[in-house]
Protein backbone atom coordinates (compact mmCIF):
# COMPACT_ATOMS: atom_id res chain seq x y z
CA UNK A 1 0.00 0.00 0.00
CA UNK A 2 1.39 3.38 -1.00
CA UNK A 3 -0.05 5.43 1.87
CA UNK A 4 -0.47 4.06 5.36
CA UNK A 5 -1.69 5.74 8.49
CA UNK A 6 0.53 4.68 11.39
CA UNK A 7 -1.01 4.15 14.85
CA UNK A 8 0.15 2.56 18.09
CA UNK A 9 -2.33 -0.31 18.32
CA UNK A 10 -5.56 -1.89 17.11
CA UNK A 11 -7.73 0.20 19.45
CA UNK A 12 -6.29 3.38 17.94
CA UNK A 13 -7.04 2.09 14.43
CA UNK A 14 -10.64 1.35 15.33
CA UNK A 15 -11.09 4.90 16.61
CA UNK A 16 -10.03 6.44 13.27
CA UNK A 17 -12.42 8.09 10.87
CA UNK A 18 -12.01 6.56 7.43
CA UNK A 19 -11.94 10.07 6.00
CA UNK A 20 -8.49 10.45 7.58
CA UNK A 21 -7.13 7.19 6.15
CA UNK A 22 -5.70 7.06 2.65
CA UNK A 23 -5.73 3.32 1.90
CA UNK A 24 -4.70 1.42 4.99
CA UNK A 25 -3.22 1.39 8.45
CA UNK A 26 0.06 0.22 9.98
CA UNK A 27 -0.28 -0.73 13.65
CA UNK A 28 2.86 -0.83 15.79
CA UNK A 29 1.40 -3.54 18.03
CA UNK A 30 -1.88 -5.17 19.02
CA UNK A 31 -2.02 -3.60 22.49
CA UNK A 32 1.11 -1.45 22.50
CA UNK A 33 4.07 -0.80 20.22
CA UNK A 34 6.58 -3.63 20.13
CA UNK A 35 4.32 -6.37 21.57
CA UNK A 36 4.71 -8.45 18.39
CA UNK A 37 1.15 -7.90 17.21
CA UNK A 38 1.93 -5.21 14.64
CA UNK A 39 0.40 -5.48 11.20
CA UNK A 40 -0.75 -3.83 8.01
CA UNK A 41 -4.51 -3.47 7.48
CA UNK A 42 -6.25 -2.67 4.22
CA UNK A 43 -9.26 -0.37 4.44
CA UNK A 44 -12.23 -1.93 2.58
CA UNK A 45 -14.99 0.64 2.14
CA UNK A 46 -16.92 -1.71 -0.19
CA UNK A 47 -17.58 -4.14 2.67
CA UNK A 48 -20.30 -3.04 5.04
CA UNK A 49 -21.44 -6.43 6.38
CA UNK A 50 -18.48 -8.59 7.45
CA UNK A 51 -18.44 -9.06 11.23
CA UNK A 52 -15.29 -8.50 13.23
CA UNK A 53 -13.36 -11.64 14.09
CA UNK A 54 -10.76 -9.69 16.04
CA UNK A 55 -8.02 -10.95 13.77
CA UNK A 56 -8.43 -10.73 9.99
CA UNK A 57 -11.37 -8.34 10.06
CA UNK A 58 -11.55 -5.40 12.46
CA UNK A 59 -14.62 -3.13 12.46
CA UNK A 60 -14.00 0.48 13.44
CA UNK A 61 -16.32 2.67 15.47
CA UNK A 62 -17.53 4.34 12.27
CA UNK A 63 -18.23 0.92 10.67
CA UNK A 64 -15.16 0.83 8.44
CA UNK A 65 -13.70 -2.66 7.84
CA UNK A 66 -9.95 -2.97 8.23
CA UNK A 67 -8.55 -6.26 6.93
CA UNK A 68 -5.20 -7.70 7.98
CA UNK A 69 -2.65 -8.35 5.25
CA UNK A 70 -0.75 -11.43 6.57
CA UNK A 71 2.96 -11.58 5.80
CA UNK A 72 3.46 -14.35 3.23
CA UNK A 73 -0.04 -15.57 4.02
CA UNK A 74 0.84 -16.42 7.65
CA UNK A 75 -1.02 -14.88 10.59
CA UNK A 76 0.97 -14.22 13.75
CA UNK A 77 -1.01 -15.34 16.82
CA UNK A 78 -0.02 -12.04 18.45
CA UNK A 79 -1.84 -10.25 15.64
CA UNK A 80 -4.90 -11.95 17.09
CA UNK A 81 -4.18 -10.53 20.54
CA UNK A 82 -2.36 -13.42 22.26
CA UNK A 83 0.34 -12.15 24.61
CA UNK A 84 2.46 -15.23 25.44
CA UNK A 85 3.69 -13.62 28.65
CA UNK A 86 3.22 -16.42 31.22
CA UNK A 87 6.09 -17.99 33.13
CA UNK A 88 4.40 -21.41 33.09
CA UNK A 89 3.09 -21.42 36.66
CA UNK A 90 -0.62 -21.51 37.62
CA UNK A 91 -2.41 -18.21 37.10
CA UNK A 92 0.66 -16.36 35.86
CA UNK A 93 0.36 -14.20 32.73
CA UNK A 94 -2.52 -13.33 30.45
CA UNK A 95 -5.22 -15.88 29.70
CA UNK A 96 -4.67 -16.28 25.96
CA UNK A 97 -7.46 -18.84 25.41
CA UNK A 98 -9.96 -16.55 23.69
CA UNK A 99 -7.36 -14.83 21.51
CA UNK A 100 -5.74 -18.10 20.38
CA UNK A 101 -9.17 -19.56 19.65
CA UNK A 102 -10.16 -16.48 17.66
CA UNK A 103 -6.95 -16.63 15.63
CA UNK A 104 -7.22 -20.37 14.91
CA UNK A 105 -10.84 -19.91 13.81
CA UNK A 106 -10.06 -16.89 11.63
CA UNK A 107 -7.08 -18.55 9.96
CA UNK A 108 -9.10 -21.63 8.96
CA UNK A 109 -7.14 -23.76 6.50
CA UNK A 110 -4.30 -21.24 6.50
CA UNK A 111 -1.18 -20.91 8.64
CA UNK A 112 -0.71 -19.48 12.13
CA UNK A 113 2.72 -18.54 13.44
CA UNK A 114 3.40 -18.78 17.17
CA UNK A 115 6.49 -16.72 18.08
CA UNK A 116 8.54 -17.63 21.14
CA UNK A 117 6.66 -17.20 24.39
CA UNK A 118 4.53 -19.10 26.90
CA UNK A 119 0.86 -18.93 25.90
CA UNK A 120 -1.41 -19.75 28.83
CA UNK A 121 -4.82 -21.29 28.16
CA UNK A 122 -7.56 -22.16 30.62
CA UNK A 123 -9.79 -24.31 28.41
CA UNK A 124 -9.65 -26.38 25.23
CA UNK A 125 -8.66 -24.88 21.87
CA UNK A 126 -10.95 -26.27 19.16
CA UNK A 127 -9.42 -26.57 15.70
CA UNK A 128 -12.17 -26.89 13.11
CA UNK A 129 -10.06 -26.59 9.97
CA UNK A 130 -6.82 -28.01 8.56
CA UNK A 131 -4.77 -25.26 10.19
CA UNK A 132 -0.98 -25.20 10.00
CA UNK A 133 0.43 -24.08 13.36
CA UNK A 134 4.14 -23.22 13.38
CA UNK A 135 6.44 -22.20 16.22
CA UNK A 136 10.05 -21.37 16.95
CA UNK A 137 10.92 -24.73 18.47
CA UNK A 138 11.60 -25.33 22.16
CA UNK A 139 14.33 -25.83 24.75
CA UNK A 140 14.27 -27.46 28.19
CA UNK A 141 16.70 -26.44 30.91
CA UNK A 142 18.03 -29.55 32.63
CA UNK A 143 18.72 -28.66 36.24
CA UNK A 144 20.60 -31.84 37.13
CA UNK A 145 18.56 -31.93 40.33
CA UNK A 146 16.60 -35.17 40.64
CA UNK A 147 14.42 -33.80 43.45
CA UNK A 148 12.84 -31.06 41.31
CA UNK A 149 11.55 -30.88 37.72
CA UNK A 150 13.52 -29.36 34.89
CA UNK A 151 12.43 -25.93 33.75
CA UNK A 152 11.29 -24.83 30.33
CA UNK A 153 13.53 -22.63 28.26
CA UNK A 154 12.95 -20.57 25.15
CA UNK A 155 10.64 -21.43 22.29
CA UNK A 156 6.95 -21.57 21.50
CA UNK A 157 5.05 -23.07 24.44
CA UNK A 158 1.36 -23.72 24.99
CA UNK A 159 0.77 -23.86 28.73
CA UNK A 160 -2.48 -25.70 29.52
CA UNK A 161 -3.38 -24.18 32.88
CA UNK A 162 -6.37 -26.54 33.24
CA UNK A 163 -7.09 -30.29 33.29
CA UNK A 164 -9.09 -30.62 30.07
CA UNK A 165 -8.12 -31.36 26.47
CA UNK A 166 -5.37 -29.11 25.12
CA UNK A 167 -6.17 -29.04 21.39
CA UNK A 168 -9.26 -30.76 20.02
CA UNK A 169 -9.13 -31.40 16.26
CA UNK A 170 -12.59 -31.64 14.67
CA UNK A 171 -12.20 -30.76 10.97
CA UNK A 172 -13.14 -33.18 8.20
CA UNK A 173 -10.39 -31.74 5.96
CA UNK A 174 -6.93 -33.27 5.66
CA UNK A 175 -3.62 -31.50 5.99
CA UNK A 176 -3.47 -29.95 9.47
CA UNK A 177 -0.04 -29.53 11.05
CA UNK A 178 1.74 -28.68 14.31
CA UNK A 179 5.43 -27.92 13.93
CA UNK A 180 8.05 -26.49 16.25
CA UNK A 181 5.82 -26.09 19.32
CA UNK A 182 5.77 -27.51 22.86
CA UNK A 183 3.14 -28.12 25.55
CA UNK A 184 3.31 -27.82 29.33
CA UNK A 185 0.96 -29.14 32.03
CA UNK A 186 0.51 -28.61 35.77
CA UNK A 187 1.88 -31.59 37.70
CA UNK A 188 2.68 -32.12 41.40
CA UNK A 189 6.10 -30.65 42.17
CA UNK A 190 6.75 -32.66 45.33
CA UNK A 191 8.64 -35.55 43.75
CA UNK A 192 8.53 -38.09 46.57
CA UNK A 193 7.48 -41.73 46.95
CA UNK A 194 3.85 -42.22 45.96
CA UNK A 195 3.96 -39.42 43.39
CA UNK A 196 0.88 -39.43 41.12
CA UNK A 197 0.20 -37.12 38.15
CA UNK A 198 -2.67 -34.70 37.88
CA UNK A 199 -5.73 -36.15 36.11
CA UNK A 200 -5.19 -34.13 32.93
CA UNK A 201 -6.84 -35.04 29.64
CA UNK A 202 -4.97 -35.46 26.34
CA UNK A 203 -2.75 -32.64 25.10
CA UNK A 204 -3.94 -33.42 21.56
CA UNK A 205 -7.18 -35.22 20.70
CA UNK A 206 -8.05 -36.03 17.09
CA UNK A 207 -11.71 -36.67 16.33
CA UNK A 208 -12.20 -39.91 14.32
CA UNK A 209 -13.58 -37.87 11.41
CA UNK A 210 -10.47 -35.68 11.28
CA UNK A 211 -7.97 -37.12 8.76
CA UNK A 212 -4.26 -36.66 8.16
CA UNK A 213 -2.91 -34.44 10.89
CA UNK A 214 0.85 -34.21 11.34
CA UNK A 215 3.09 -33.36 14.27
CA UNK A 216 6.71 -32.47 13.50
CA UNK A 217 9.40 -31.37 15.98
CA UNK A 218 6.90 -31.23 18.84
CA UNK A 219 7.54 -31.54 22.58
CA UNK A 220 4.88 -32.74 25.04
CA UNK A 221 6.93 -32.06 28.13
CA UNK A 222 4.90 -33.59 30.95
CA UNK A 223 1.46 -34.79 29.82
CA UNK A 224 -0.60 -37.22 31.82
CA UNK A 225 -1.90 -38.29 28.40
CA UNK A 226 -0.12 -37.19 25.24
CA UNK A 227 -1.86 -37.92 21.94
CA UNK A 228 -5.25 -39.49 21.15
CA UNK A 229 -5.21 -40.11 17.40
CA UNK A 230 -7.51 -41.48 14.73
CA UNK A 231 -7.46 -41.30 10.93
CA UNK A 232 -4.07 -41.26 9.17
CA UNK A 233 -1.95 -39.52 11.83
CA UNK A 234 1.75 -38.79 11.38
CA UNK A 235 4.20 -38.04 14.18
CA UNK A 236 7.84 -37.29 13.43
CA UNK A 237 10.58 -36.17 15.82
CA UNK A 238 8.30 -35.94 18.84
CA UNK A 239 9.69 -35.73 22.38
CA UNK A 240 8.20 -35.89 25.85
CA UNK A 241 7.68 -37.58 29.21
CA UNK A 242 4.10 -38.89 29.39
CA UNK A 243 2.84 -40.52 32.59
CA UNK A 244 -0.18 -42.65 31.62
CA UNK A 245 -0.39 -42.68 27.79
CA UNK A 246 2.09 -41.50 25.22
CA UNK A 247 0.24 -42.24 21.97
CA UNK A 248 -3.26 -43.75 21.83
CA UNK A 249 -4.72 -44.80 18.46
CA UNK A 250 -8.24 -46.03 17.69
CA UNK A 251 -10.71 -45.94 14.78
CA UNK A 252 -7.82 -45.45 12.38
CA UNK A 253 -8.79 -47.47 9.33
CA UNK A 254 -5.94 -46.28 7.15
CA UNK A 255 -2.20 -45.76 7.47
CA UNK A 256 -0.47 -44.07 10.39
CA UNK A 257 3.20 -43.18 10.66
CA UNK A 258 5.21 -42.71 13.88
CA UNK A 259 8.89 -42.01 13.36
CA UNK A 260 11.75 -40.89 15.63
CA UNK A 261 9.66 -40.52 18.78
CA UNK A 262 11.66 -40.21 21.99
CA UNK A 263 9.90 -40.68 25.33
CA UNK A 264 12.43 -39.89 28.03
CA UNK A 265 12.52 -38.05 31.44
CA UNK A 266 12.66 -34.55 29.99
CA UNK A 267 10.55 -33.09 32.82
CA UNK A 268 11.83 -35.03 35.83
CA UNK A 269 14.56 -37.67 36.02
CA UNK A 270 13.27 -38.73 39.41
CA UNK A 271 12.87 -42.20 40.95
CA UNK A 272 9.33 -41.59 42.30
CA UNK A 273 8.08 -40.30 38.95
CA UNK A 274 9.76 -43.09 37.01
CA UNK A 275 8.38 -45.72 39.39
CA UNK A 276 4.87 -44.42 38.67
CA UNK A 277 5.54 -44.63 34.93
CA UNK A 278 6.82 -48.20 35.17
CA UNK A 279 3.51 -49.33 36.68
CA UNK A 280 1.04 -47.12 34.78
CA UNK A 281 2.40 -45.84 31.46
CA UNK A 282 1.66 -47.24 28.00
CA UNK A 283 4.10 -45.63 25.59
CA UNK A 284 1.85 -46.66 22.67
CA UNK A 285 -1.62 -48.16 22.80
CA UNK A 286 -3.20 -49.35 19.57
CA UNK A 287 -6.82 -50.44 19.24
CA UNK A 288 -8.37 -50.34 15.72
CA UNK A 289 -5.37 -49.35 13.65
CA UNK A 290 -4.81 -50.52 10.07
CA UNK A 291 -1.38 -50.42 8.38
CA UNK A 292 0.44 -48.37 11.01
CA UNK A 293 4.22 -48.15 11.33
CA UNK A 294 6.38 -47.46 14.38
CA UNK A 295 9.92 -46.67 13.22
CA UNK A 296 13.14 -45.64 14.99
CA UNK A 297 11.47 -44.93 18.32
CA UNK A 298 12.80 -45.05 21.88
CA UNK A 299 10.95 -45.18 25.18
CA UNK A 300 12.03 -45.64 28.78
CA UNK A 301 10.28 -46.24 32.12
CA UNK A 302 6.90 -47.75 31.24
CA UNK A 303 4.62 -50.62 32.11
CA UNK A 304 3.81 -51.29 28.44
CA UNK A 305 5.91 -50.47 25.37
CA UNK A 306 3.35 -51.31 22.67
CA UNK A 307 -0.02 -52.25 24.14
CA UNK A 308 -2.38 -53.80 21.58
CA UNK A 309 -6.01 -53.78 22.71
CA UNK A 310 -9.44 -54.27 21.18
CA UNK A 311 -11.68 -51.31 20.35
CA UNK A 312 -15.32 -51.03 19.36
CA UNK A 313 -14.42 -51.69 15.70
CA UNK A 314 -11.56 -54.16 16.13
CA UNK A 315 -7.82 -54.23 16.75
CA UNK A 316 -4.58 -53.80 14.80
CA UNK A 317 -4.02 -55.07 11.28
CA UNK A 318 -0.54 -55.14 9.75
CA UNK A 319 1.12 -53.12 12.50
CA UNK A 320 4.87 -52.78 11.86
CA UNK A 321 7.34 -52.15 14.70
CA UNK A 322 10.81 -51.54 13.30
CA UNK A 323 14.14 -50.44 14.81
CA UNK A 324 12.69 -49.57 18.21
CA UNK A 325 14.15 -49.74 21.71
CA UNK A 326 12.17 -50.12 24.95
CA UNK A 327 14.19 -49.68 28.14
CA UNK A 328 12.99 -50.35 31.72
CA UNK A 329 9.67 -51.54 30.32
CA UNK A 330 7.64 -54.45 31.71
CA UNK A 331 5.56 -55.75 28.82
CA UNK A 332 7.51 -54.53 25.79
CA UNK A 333 4.95 -55.74 23.22
CA UNK A 334 1.66 -57.20 24.43
CA UNK A 335 -1.42 -58.36 22.51
CA UNK A 336 -4.17 -58.31 25.13
CA UNK A 337 -6.83 -60.95 25.63
CA UNK A 338 -9.63 -59.39 23.57
CA UNK A 339 -7.41 -58.32 20.65
CA UNK A 340 -8.15 -61.46 18.61
CA UNK A 341 -6.91 -61.77 15.01
CA UNK A 342 -4.32 -59.00 15.40
CA UNK A 343 -1.52 -59.05 12.82
CA UNK A 344 1.87 -57.45 13.37
CA UNK A 345 5.47 -57.53 12.21
CA UNK A 346 8.44 -56.88 14.51
CA UNK A 347 11.92 -56.22 13.17
CA UNK A 348 15.15 -55.13 14.86
CA UNK A 349 13.63 -54.45 18.28
CA UNK A 350 15.46 -54.38 21.62
CA UNK A 351 13.74 -54.56 25.02
CA UNK A 352 15.01 -54.43 28.57
CA UNK A 353 13.18 -54.81 31.85
CA UNK A 354 13.95 -53.03 35.10
CA UNK A 355 15.52 -55.16 37.82
CA UNK A 356 14.72 -52.84 40.73
CA UNK A 357 11.19 -51.51 40.20
CA UNK A 358 9.27 -54.18 38.32
CA UNK A 359 8.37 -57.80 39.11
CA UNK A 360 6.60 -58.58 35.85
CA UNK A 361 7.23 -58.54 32.14
CA UNK A 362 7.71 -60.36 28.84
CA UNK A 363 9.49 -59.24 25.71
CA UNK A 364 6.57 -60.40 23.55
CA UNK A 365 3.31 -61.49 25.19
CA UNK A 366 0.32 -62.73 23.15
CA UNK A 367 -2.77 -63.29 25.32
CA UNK A 368 -5.39 -63.39 22.55
CA UNK A 369 -6.27 -65.90 19.80
CA UNK A 370 -5.97 -66.25 16.03
CA UNK A 371 -3.18 -63.69 15.74
CA UNK A 372 -0.33 -63.58 13.24
CA UNK A 373 2.99 -62.31 14.57
CA UNK A 374 6.25 -62.21 12.62
CA UNK A 375 9.40 -61.21 14.51
CA UNK A 376 12.93 -60.90 13.15
CA UNK A 377 15.99 -59.72 15.09
CA UNK A 378 14.46 -59.47 18.54
CA UNK A 379 16.62 -58.92 21.62
CA UNK A 380 15.30 -59.10 25.19
CA UNK A 381 17.23 -58.60 28.43
CA UNK A 382 16.09 -58.76 32.07
CA UNK A 383 12.53 -59.89 31.38
CA UNK A 384 11.14 -60.65 34.83
CA UNK A 385 9.03 -63.51 33.46
CA UNK A 386 9.83 -64.82 29.97
CA UNK A 387 11.18 -63.64 26.65
CA UNK A 388 8.18 -64.77 24.56
CA UNK A 389 4.86 -66.12 25.82
CA UNK A 390 1.85 -67.11 23.72
CA UNK A 391 -1.50 -68.03 25.26
CA UNK A 392 -4.93 -68.31 23.61
CA UNK A 393 -5.29 -70.58 20.59
CA UNK A 394 -4.94 -70.48 16.82
CA UNK A 395 -2.01 -68.08 16.96
CA UNK A 396 0.82 -68.30 14.44
CA UNK A 397 4.13 -66.94 15.75
CA UNK A 398 7.14 -66.78 13.44
CA UNK A 399 10.44 -65.76 15.01
CA UNK A 400 13.56 -65.32 12.89
CA UNK A 401 16.57 -64.34 15.00
CA UNK A 402 16.00 -63.96 18.74
CA UNK A 403 18.27 -63.39 21.72
CA UNK A 404 17.01 -63.62 25.29
CA UNK A 405 19.34 -62.97 28.21
CA UNK A 406 18.61 -63.25 31.94
CA UNK A 407 14.87 -63.80 32.04
CA UNK A 408 12.85 -65.39 34.89
CA UNK A 409 14.46 -62.99 37.33
CA UNK A 410 12.52 -64.33 40.33
CA UNK A 411 13.28 -67.96 39.38
CA UNK A 412 9.55 -68.70 39.16
CA UNK A 413 9.91 -71.29 36.41
CA UNK A 414 9.10 -69.24 33.29
CA UNK A 415 10.48 -70.65 30.04
CA UNK A 416 12.41 -68.48 27.62
CA UNK A 417 9.89 -69.11 24.84
CA UNK A 418 6.61 -70.57 26.09
CA UNK A 419 3.88 -71.47 23.57
CA UNK A 420 0.56 -72.86 24.78
CA UNK A 421 -0.95 -75.88 23.02
CA UNK A 422 -3.28 -75.04 20.16
CA UNK A 423 -0.85 -72.51 18.71
CA UNK A 424 1.91 -72.76 16.11
CA UNK A 425 5.36 -71.24 16.58
CA UNK A 426 8.42 -71.51 14.36
CA UNK A 427 11.82 -70.29 15.52
CA UNK A 428 14.93 -69.70 13.43
CA UNK A 429 18.25 -68.81 15.04
CA UNK A 430 18.00 -68.33 18.79
CA UNK A 431 20.28 -67.70 21.75
CA UNK A 432 18.78 -68.03 25.23
CA UNK A 433 20.61 -67.90 28.54
CA UNK A 434 19.72 -66.86 32.07
CA UNK A 435 21.71 -66.66 35.31
CA UNK A 436 18.59 -66.50 37.47
CA UNK A 437 17.22 -70.03 37.03
CA UNK A 438 19.55 -72.81 35.96
CA UNK A 439 16.73 -75.37 35.73
CA UNK A 440 14.22 -73.41 33.65
CA UNK A 441 13.20 -74.59 30.19
CA UNK A 442 14.46 -72.59 27.28
CA UNK A 443 11.65 -73.66 24.91
CA UNK A 444 8.28 -75.18 25.82
CA UNK A 445 5.18 -75.93 23.79
CA UNK A 446 4.56 -76.64 20.10
CA UNK A 447 7.63 -74.92 18.71
CA UNK A 448 9.23 -75.72 15.38
CA UNK A 449 12.92 -74.84 15.28
CA UNK A 450 14.24 -73.99 11.83
CA UNK A 451 17.06 -76.30 10.69
CA UNK A 452 17.72 -75.19 7.14
CA UNK A 453 16.38 -74.97 3.61
CA UNK A 454 17.45 -75.48 0.02
CA UNK A 455 16.26 -75.20 -3.56
CA UNK A 456 16.65 -78.38 -5.53
CA UNK A 457 15.27 -80.53 -8.35
CA UNK A 458 14.50 -84.20 -8.70
CA UNK A 459 12.66 -86.75 -10.82
CA UNK A 460 9.78 -88.76 -9.41
CA UNK A 461 9.80 -92.54 -9.52
CA UNK A 462 6.98 -94.84 -10.62
CA UNK A 463 5.03 -93.96 -7.47
CA UNK A 464 5.51 -90.19 -7.79
CA UNK A 465 8.13 -90.11 -5.00
CA UNK A 466 11.43 -88.24 -4.75
CA UNK A 467 13.91 -89.16 -2.01
CA UNK A 468 15.54 -85.84 -0.99
CA UNK A 469 18.92 -85.91 0.82
CA UNK A 470 18.65 -83.25 3.55
CA UNK A 471 22.27 -83.16 4.73
CA UNK A 472 21.27 -82.59 8.36
CA UNK A 473 22.84 -84.33 11.32
CA UNK A 474 19.50 -85.54 12.64
CA UNK A 475 16.08 -86.54 11.42
CA UNK A 476 13.88 -83.46 10.90
CA UNK A 477 10.42 -83.72 12.43
CA UNK A 478 8.85 -81.33 9.88
CA UNK A 479 9.60 -80.74 6.19
CA UNK A 480 7.81 -78.08 4.14
CA UNK A 481 7.88 -78.65 0.36
CA UNK A 482 6.96 -75.86 -2.06
CA UNK A 483 6.97 -76.77 -5.80
CA UNK A 484 8.32 -74.00 -7.98
CA UNK A 485 6.62 -74.78 -11.30
CA UNK A 486 3.11 -75.59 -10.12
CA UNK A 487 1.82 -73.98 -6.92
CA UNK A 488 -1.31 -76.17 -7.07
CA UNK A 489 0.74 -79.38 -6.97
CA UNK A 490 0.03 -81.48 -3.89
CA UNK A 491 2.99 -82.72 -1.81
CA UNK A 492 2.92 -85.41 0.89
CA UNK A 493 5.89 -86.31 3.11
CA UNK A 494 5.77 -90.10 3.26
CA UNK A 495 8.90 -90.82 5.31
CA UNK A 496 11.88 -89.17 6.99
CA UNK A 497 15.22 -90.54 8.13
CA UNK A 498 18.57 -89.28 9.35
CA UNK A 499 19.64 -88.75 5.73
CA UNK A 500 16.59 -88.30 3.49
CA UNK A 501 13.01 -87.08 3.27
CA UNK A 502 10.64 -88.94 0.95
CA UNK A 503 8.02 -86.79 -0.73
CA UNK A 504 5.15 -87.82 -2.99
CA UNK A 505 4.02 -85.39 -5.66
CA UNK A 506 0.50 -85.75 -7.02
CA UNK A 507 -1.85 -83.77 -9.18
CA UNK A 508 -4.33 -81.34 -7.65
CA UNK A 509 -7.97 -82.39 -7.94
CA UNK A 510 -7.20 -86.13 -7.97
CA UNK A 511 -4.84 -88.62 -6.42
CA UNK A 512 -2.84 -89.39 -9.59
CA UNK A 513 0.91 -89.13 -8.93
CA UNK A 514 3.41 -87.38 -11.16
CA UNK A 515 5.35 -90.36 -12.57
CA UNK A 516 8.93 -90.02 -13.88
CA UNK A 517 8.55 -86.24 -13.86
CA UNK A 518 11.36 -83.72 -13.20
CA UNK A 519 10.23 -81.20 -10.55
CA UNK A 520 11.89 -78.10 -9.08
CA UNK A 521 11.01 -77.28 -5.49
CA UNK A 522 12.01 -75.45 -2.30
CA UNK A 523 12.32 -77.46 0.92
CA UNK A 524 12.72 -76.25 4.51
CA UNK A 525 13.29 -78.36 7.63
CA UNK A 526 12.19 -77.89 11.23
CA UNK A 527 12.25 -79.79 14.48
CA UNK A 528 9.29 -79.68 16.85
CA UNK A 529 10.13 -79.25 20.51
Amino acid sequence: MAYLTVVDNVSAMLALSHANVASGVQTMGYYSPGDGGDGVYRMDLSDTTSPSDGVLVQVATDGTRYKLEPTNGVVNVRQGGARGNSNGTPGNGADDTARIQATVTAVGHGAMYVPAGIYRTTSVINVGAATKIYGDGYTVNRTGNQTAPNTIGSGSWFYFDHTGIGFYLTTTFAGGLFRGIATLRNQPLNLVAGWTPTANDFDFLQNPSTPEWSWEDVMVLNPTKGFSLASRPRLQNVRGQPFQIGVYVDQSTDTGRFESIHFWPYWADNAAVENYQMHNLALYQFLRADNHTLLNCFGIFACWGVRISNGATGTVSKLRITSCDFDSVGYAIIVETAANAATLQIDNVSVQGDLNNQTFGFGLYVQSSNCRVMASVFNAVYCHQGVVRCEGSGNHIQIGNIEGIDWDVAAAGFAGIDIASGNVCSVGTYYLTTKYNATTNYLTGPIQVYLGSSATTGTTDANGIINIPHGLRARPSVAHIEPVSDSAMVTIVTATSNTTVSVKFRQSGNAAPYVNTPIAFQVSYHNTI
